[in-house]
Order: structure tokens, then C-alpha cells, then sequence
């Protein structure tokens, strides 16, 4: 005998396109932050403040790690697209589901 379980589920959809715009916020004062301010502001302030292999090394060195500040942002992107997808496909299925349930044929009486 099959036994069944009550699951539910619920989306509040105002909240997570709410937390969609917080993650648009933080990714884009990152980007700033690491891209900018450190790449473009700081690097040059090395640059221009002392010269030598030790601040070669010290702007080849922080260099290395642009890779892994552009990695960062790609993955909040990527997990900022798929949080609107996931968004999206919950809004079609419900719009779905309410259609649905419209088109029941039933007694009215």
C-alpha cells in the first residue's frame, strides 16, 4: 500500500528578487573594489610612489591574483543568472498551474 505525504512548497518571489538585487549590488561594488580601486588606483600609486625589483615584484604578485578577482565575479554572475532563471520557471509554472486549474471542467450546481 502506498503511503503518501503532504509536501509544500513555497516561493515568495518578492524576497528573492530581492536578494537578486542585493547580489547585482555586491557584485558590482566587487568589481569595483578589486578592478578599480586596486588594479587601477592602487597599482598606479605603487607605480608612481617607489620604483625597483621590490615593487615589481609587489605589482606582479598582486597581477597574479586578477585571475581569481575575475573568477569571483563570474561565478556571482553565473549564480545571478541562474537565481533569475530559477525566478522566471517558477513564475511560468505558477502562471501554468493557475491557468490549469481555470480550465477544470466541474459540477457548478
Amino acid at each position: 500500500m502506498a503511503t503518501y505525504q503532504n509536501i509544500t512548497a513555497h516561493v515568495d518571489f518578492s524576497s528573492l528578487e530581492s536578494y537578486i538585487k542585493q547580489l547585482e549590488n555586491l557584485r558590482d561594488e566587487y568589481r569595483t573594489a578589486y578592478t578599480t580601486d586596486i588594479y587601477t588606483n592602487a597599482m598606479d600609486e605603487v607605480k608612481s610612489a617607489y620604483g625597483g625589483k621590490d615593487s615589481d615584484a609587489y605589482i606582479t604578485k598582486v597581477g597574479e591574483f586578477r585571475n581569481d578577482f575575475d573568477k569571483m565575479t563570474e561565478i556571482l554572475e553565473q549564480y545571478i543568472t541562474h537565481l533569475k532563471k530559477v525566478l522566471t520557471d517558477y513564475r511560468n509554472t505558477q502562471d501554468y498551474l493557475e491557468q490549469s486549474a481555470k480550465a477544470l471542467k466541474g459540477d457548478r450546481s
